[in-house]
């Protein structure tokens, strides 16, 4: 499957989406991606074998960052991730 991916930057931001036409998940499988102790892969459109390490780094990342994680997603439908963060004016150059 094709993946999207968009860039936008606004005053102060970020936002960095990624988008396929997926096999998609449902709110269980979008909380259970996230949580740190649960191990959640299965397999992807052309039967890809996940990691199962779920996006605990990556939340970890955006959250410290104080960024904001972005998913929106339906069975057989895709799935839209993203994050955004927050630009900082370096005063050094």
């Amino acid at each position: 499957s094709d993946i999207m991916i968009q860039i936008k930057q606004q005053k102060s931001t970020i936002e960095l989406l990624f988008e396929d036409k997926g096999l998609g998940m449902d709110k269980e499988e979008i909380s259970a991606i996230l949580c740190s102790s649960i191990k959640n892969s299965k397999p992807g459109t052309n039967q890809e074998k996940g990691l199962g390490i779920g996006l605990l780094p990556f939340k970890e990342f955006v959250e410290k960052s104080n960024g904001i994680i972005i998913i929106d997603s339906a069975l057989h439908k895709g799935t839209l991730i993203g994050f955004t963060l927050n630009l900082v004016e370096n005063k050094n150059v």
